[in-house]
């Protein structure tokens, strides 16, 4: 992935591996991170807090067959099921290493 400030990238910018043109993408997913050309992990916040909002939904879910569990356990769960979305390469969104 080619990272810059802003622009269009060149027509005539071509890579390739092993005589393999690689295709050139404006995002890329790695381990659950989504990198943009632009540097920017604006897209990867959004990425993530989607993510979490469906576990927020499937926990409900779950949580609406169970009316006898305490608020402590309920808080537990999200803790559990939903914060280590939310906070996952919060780091590296950040921008600290």
């Amino acid at each position: 992935m080619v990272f810059r400030k802003g622009g269009r990238l060149s027509n005539n910018i071509s890579f390739s591996y092993n005589n393999e043109e690689i295709e050139i993408v404006t995002k890329f997913r790695y381990l659950g991170v989504v990198f943009s050309t632009s540097g920017s992990f604006t897209e990867a916040q959004n990425s993530l807090a989607g993510q979490a909002l469906k576990a927020i939904y499937q926990m409900n879910k779950y949580l609406y067959k169970f009316t006898d569990i305490t608020v402590q356990h309920k808080l537990d769960l999200f803790d559990k099921l939903v914060s280590p979305i939310l906070n996952y390469a919060c780091d590296r969104c950040l921008g600290f290493r």
